[in-house]
């Protein structure tokens, strides 16, 4: 029989120290395992770095075989320019040609462009150089790689053979402005007919040439919807602007000239009142023609087309107006200013591009009396006269024959208005005449220095009297009235 074990009972102490033993066990299992788990966090970030560090490698690799192959596509670009007849090169200046190319899984878009260019880089077009060129050439390759675009450029220079060319220019409502889009037709030389068709750059240029032959060239230019400074809608319609060039070889000639988007102008034209007239007097208009003016143009008149009982400019939207302010008056030429007559200045109106300006203009009023003695009286007043009034600096005559039905001939309207149903005038200097039969003989009795509207004034007042003593202001013929 074996002997029997005995279990002693643990004192405090012993179960103190066994306690100690198990925490201190447990404990250096958890620093084993947070040692396990950091030592794996720090081997993926050794891993995610050295992945990281070979994918940076490889996109630098890709970038660098990609800018290889773009390099390498510039460059032949320019070898092919160089290679092309000078009639290839000439008909690329100021264009630029696309095209795509796929390489190795890559998409390259290469931009060939051809610009005549002065000798140190410059434009032509604002070159202030003498005047000799060459054509630079540039192709540019771009390609989308890594995140963002690519490009590489190479340029070359490729010199113009022996020639004449004509450089255009074209600015806009602001002066150094460039207005793209303008549609520019060379031909010649005369007496050829060669046509050469260009369209002006966002720099506003045409650049036409070099020719092999110089000669006799006739420009045109026009831009649907748009005017030159003259408001003609194209060059070939301007008597004002040369449109005639003779190039020399080896000669460039540079020209300029301006278009805008034309606008409108809506002019409104009445009578002044005049004075001492009645309260319901009402104004009228009678001369359906304005004249308008700027810094940059001669006096223009334009013919007004009536509506609603008023008279409003609406010819001027074929072809329109260049974006200026204009000086407007009612008359046919610039000596029917106000200014010009009594020193006051005339409506202005600011016509903006692609839209309307409105003037509202009134004419002075031309009261002229007609009496049957030497000396003004109401018992003298002659009614339903015929009056001719003579612009002498314009030259329009006024034939007015007024009738019974139309006249105001009752005493108190000729005092106010005179013997003119309708006062109203363009601003000038007239002669005024009256023209009557008497004992089967033509008479006439006329003022040759009337000035219209008197300075300060919105009129002026004549007295044309018939009888023999008639004073300095008045002249009797015998005949019909001069016009």
């Amino acid at each position: 029989m074996l002997p029997r074990t005995v279990r002693k009972p643990l004192n405090s102490c012993t179960a103190f120290l066994i306690t100690q033993a198990q925490r201190a066990c447990a404990g250096q299992r958890g620093d084993t395992l947070m040692e396990v788990l950091w030592a794996a966090v720090v081997l993926g970030i050794v891993a995610v770095g050295t992945f990281n560090g070979l994918a940076v490698v490889g996109r630098a690799s890709a970038l660098s075989r990609a800018r290889s192959q773009a390099q390498a596509l510039a460059e032949q670009d320019e070898e092919r320019l160089r290679g092309e007849p000078i009639t290839a090169i000439q008909a690329m200046a100021g264009s630029a040609i696309n095209r795509k190319v796929k390489l190795n899984g890559t998409v390259y878009t290469v931009t060939t462009r051809v610009e005549l260019v002065s000798e140190n880089g410059s434009s032509l077009c604002t070159s202030t150089s003498p005047v000799s060129g060459v054509y630079r050439t540039s192709s540019e390759v771009t390609w989308w790689g890594g995140g963002r675009t690519h490009s590489v450029t190479e340029t070359s220079s490729i010199p113009p053979p022996p020639g004449a060319a004509l450089i255009v220019s074209f600015e806009g409502v602001d002066k150094g402005e460039p207005v793209q889009g303008i549609e520019a037709t060379l031909t010649g030389p005369s007496p050829q007919q060669n046509v050469y068709q260009a369209t002006s750059t966002a720099s506003g240029c045409v650049i036409f040439g070099p020719f092999e032959s110089g000669g006799l060239y006739t420009l045109n230019a026009h831009r649907p919807g748009f005017v030159d400074s003259n408001n003609y809608a194209s060059l070939a319609e301007d008597p004002a602007v040369q449109t005639q060039f003779n190039l020399l070889t080896s000669t460039i000639v540079k020209t300029g000239f301006r278009f805008a988007e034309a606008g409108m102008l809506l002019v409104k034209l009445s009578t002044a009142k005049p004075p001492n007239a009645p309260e319901n007097w009402t104004t009228t208009t009678a001369a359906p023609n304005v004249v308008i003016a700027n810094n940059s143009m001669h006096p223009e008149a334009r013919t007004l087309a009536k509506q609603n009982g008023s008279y409003l400019q609406i010819e001027s939207e074929k072809p329109g107006l260049f974006p200026y302010t204009y000086a407007v008056y009612a008359g046919i030429c610039g000596a029917n200013n106000p200014q010009v007559v009594a020193e006051e200045q005339p409506t202005e109106a600011a016509v903006p591009p692609g839209g309307a300006a409105e003037a509202q203009v009134t004419m002075p009023d031309l009261i002229v009396r007609v009496y049957g003695g030497s000396e003004p009286s109401e018992s003298g007043l002659v009614p339903h006269p015929k009056i001719v009034a003579t612009d002498s600096q314009c030259n329009p005559h006024l034939d007015i024959e007024e009738s019974e039905t139309t006249t105001e001939s009752t005493p108190q309207a000729i005092m106010t208005q005179g013997d003119l149903a309708d006062p109203g005038v363009p601003a000038g200097f007239y002669t005024v005449c009256n023209e009557w039969e008497e004992h089967g003989k033509i008479h006439s009795v006329l003022d040759e220095h009337v000035a219209v509207p008197l300075k300060g004034k919105t009129y002026a007042e004549v007295t044309l009297l018939r009888g023999k003593n008639i004073g300095e202001t008045n002249r009797l013929v015998e005949g019909s009235c001069p016009r």
